[in-house]
């Protein structure tokens, strides 16, 4: 005959087993609220490059156009030149917001966050 364990260490080590199972789903939570925390910062990181780059130049290329305005005796004289830092200032803005769309696209399919109306 085999000798049977007490009852109350065998209720003892079924609760620990059982408070040690939720440790460590909530640990496993935890870390998975922290890399979806730290993959949200990344690409909001992403965003703020793209839209800082892409305002930046836009900026530089508008003062070229003002001061080209400003300075110029007759505008048809300046017109080529005018027209190519427009349309330079208009693609920049154009590849940033695209750069934009696709780190938000991509923060909402890590999120399902639905679009805005």
């Amino acid at each position: 005959m085999t000798p049977r364990m007490p009852r109350r260490p065998l209720f003892e080590a079924r609760g620990n087993a059982q408070r040690l199972l939720v440790q460590g789903r909530a640990a496993h939570e935890a870390e998975a609220e922290s890399t979806g925390l730290t993959q949200r910062g990344r690409i909001a990181l992403e965003v703020h490059d793209v839209l800082t780059t892409a305002l930046s130049a836009q900026l530089v290329h508008l003062e070229a156009v003002r001061l080209l305005i400003q300075h110029s005796a007759g505008l048809e004289a300046d017109r080529d030149r005018l027209l190519e830092r427009v349309t330079a200032c208009r693609g920049v803005a154009r590849e940033g917001l695209e750069g934009s769309r696709e780190a938000l696209s991509a923060l909402r399919r890590e999120n399902a966050w639905p679009r805005a109306p």
